[in-house]
């Protein structure tokens, strides 16, 4: 469409991924309303690549519910899913939730609370591996695993961090 042709020219001008990026999925959303579903996916596919390679996660949630329309009006269902699950965990983070989730299972863990902790810190876990990012509290974690005398656990967390952090 005329707008999303002047919009990317836009975006262009400014030189910035993350602008392009929101760009793209501005128009992947207008291709969707204008049922074309073809140049929605590029849209949003481009947008997805940009995401992932400036390590723009403000916009995840968005462009991934937009993904999982796309996928439901196909019928994919599947990839509707795994898009609906990445806008989940992008959200999830995003809003504080990873990290007040891991704190609560540090302080579960200094309280004795073990089996408590360990659940807090298996969901961040669990909720960032399926999302494919990086886990910036896995040294939560590693604390427990070494205070329970699981030293391997406790440096693959602590390893796992440092690398995050890189």
């Amino acid at each position: 469409s005329v707008v999303s042709e002047q919009l990317m020219a836009l975006a262009q001008a400014v030189d910035s991924a993350t602008v392009r990026a929101h760009a793209l999925v501005a128009c992947g959303q207008a291709d969707v309303v204008a049922g074309r579903l073809g140049a929605a996916r590029a849209h949003l596919d481009e947008a997805l690549s940009l995401c992932r390679k400036e390590r723009h996660d403000a916009l995840l949630p968005l462009l991934s519910c937009t993904r999982a329309d796309v996928s439901l009006i196909t019928a994919d269902f599947a990839a509707a899913e795994q898009d609906a699950s990445v806008a989940l965990c992008a959200s999830f983070e995003l809003n504080g939730v990873g990290r007040a989730l891991a704190s609560r299972g540090l302080a579960r863990g200094k309280l004795g609370r073990v089996a408590e902790a360990l659940a807090d810190f298996h969901e961040v876990e669990r909720i960032f591996e399926q999302s494919g990012r990086a886990n910036p509290y896995t040294w939560r974690g590693g604390w427990l695993h070494r205070e329970l005398g699981d030293g391997e656990g406790a440096v693959r967390r602590s390893m796992s961090s440092a690398s995050t952090w890189r």
